[in-house]
């Protein structure tokens, strides 16, 4: 008779910027043991290993947290339990860009409208396919996500997915993760942007800042936005960043 018992783990696996932190944090005031990563797929945290190496430098805390939970996140003795986050790709996508930043340079809004017309418009696709799906083999675009609510779960042997719009009102994402884990989960925010050393900067560049319409357009109408996102909310996205075109 197999009397093995499983350990469970909980983990906060998500795109970067999208208020992961707040999440992970809230879960391990709660009492609960918590990791938030990033990156847990084998060669791209290779990949990523390799770059910090190459640099001369130590890899991020998320990375550092992929490595530790490594062995019992592929272990058939371990139960995964999966928090996920998803945002709308053009605010993330400035706040990445904000987030990444030197704070020993002076940077310009022009700089920062540069960056941000260099990034990939929906960074959400390519992780879904080469982390989420790859690594657990949940497929969240193969399913229809209720708009609606703006979250939904999802589950694929060991793993489950609790899966939720950052736009979620705090006591319903707070309801979510109780139900989810079983325990109170008051939201604590952790790493807002409002409060960080660029807040003056990033009020610049909503007022003068500069995207091109093309780019607008691909970050709001991609597969992604269709999928997780309403019509009539594509439209509000597409109103507030057309003041950043230009004439």
């Amino acid at each position: 008779m197999d009397i093995t018992i499983k350990r469970e783990l909980v983990v906060v696996y998500t795109v970067g910027k999208v208020a992961s932190s707040t999440i992970s944090e809230s879960i391990k005031a709660a009492g609960l043991q918590c990791y938030d990563v990033h990156v847990m797929e084998h060669s791209r945290l290779l990949n990523v290993m390799k770059t910090h190496a190459r640099d001369n430098v130590f890899p991020p805390p998320h990375i550092a947290q992929s490595l530790l939970i490594r062995r019992d996140f592929f272990s058939k003795y371990s139960n995964v339990k999966l928090i996920s986050l998803i945002r709308d790709c053009p605010s993330r996508n400035v706040s990445c860009v904000f987030q990444n930043l030197p704070k020993d340079e002076a940077v310009s809004v022009e700089e920062v409208s540069e960056q941000l017309l260099a990034m990939h418009f929906n960074p959400f696709s390519p992780w879904f396919r080469k982390e989420l799906l790859e690594v657990t083999g949940i497929d969240v675009m193969a399913t229809p996500f209720d708009r609606d609510a703006k979250w939904q779960r999802y589950s694929r042997g060991r793993f489950e997915l609790l899966l939720m719009r950052t736009d979620l009102a705090d006591d319903e994402k707070s309801q979510q993760l109780e139900n989810y884990l079983g325990i109170s989960v008051p939201l604590l925010h952790s790493n807002v942007g409002a409060k960080k050393w660029y807040s003056e900067l990033y009020n610049r560049f909503n007022s003068s800042g500069e995207l091109s319409e093309k780019w607008i357009n691909s970050a709001i109408d991609n597969k992604f936005m269709r999928h997780f996102f309403h019509d009539y909310e594509r439209e509000k996205l597409r109103t507030k960043y057309s003041s950043f075109v230009r004439v």
